[in-house]
């Protein structure tokens, strides 16, 4: 099999932006946390060892599931599941995208909706 349609996709590149393009969840996290690194980084580094975490317990999971096929289908499933793991991910990472957006717009940190749920100094810079 081949990698999702969002790892190829020709709907989009680095001059053209695309949702249907995987590489633009990861590089619109990138671009934002240069922001305020120090305070959104922390954020990203930690979900991203999250995902890693999941990705390392699926693996090993998937292939105990298959040790009992023989080679071709073993690795026709093991193929499948990893394409919809990376899909899910890209997904994951959008919706993370969007949250970092909420949260970290202009240069304070929004935790709610309530009266109190915006922090003014939350991105302050160290002195």
């Amino acid at each position: 099999g081949s990698a999702p349609t969002g790892w190829h996709s020709r709907e989009g590149g680095i001059a053209k932006f695309s949702f249907n393009v995987s590489w633009w969840a990861f590089n619109l996290i990138n671009q934002y946390t240069d922001l305020n690194f120090q305070v959104i980084n922390a954020e990203v580094r930690a979900k991203a060892a999250g995902l890693e975490a999941r990705a390392r317990s699926s693996v090993k999971a998937w292939e105990v599931e298959t040790e009992h096929l023989d080679q071709t289908a073993a690795l026709e499933e093991l193929t499948a599941k990893s394409n919809a793991f990376a899909e899910e991910v890209v997904q994951e990472w959008w919706k993370f995208a969007f949250h970092l957006i909420t949260k970290y717009r202009g240069y304070v940190v929004t935790l709610n909706s309530s009266a109190n749920g915006v922090l003014a100094t939350g991105q302050a810079y160290p002195k």
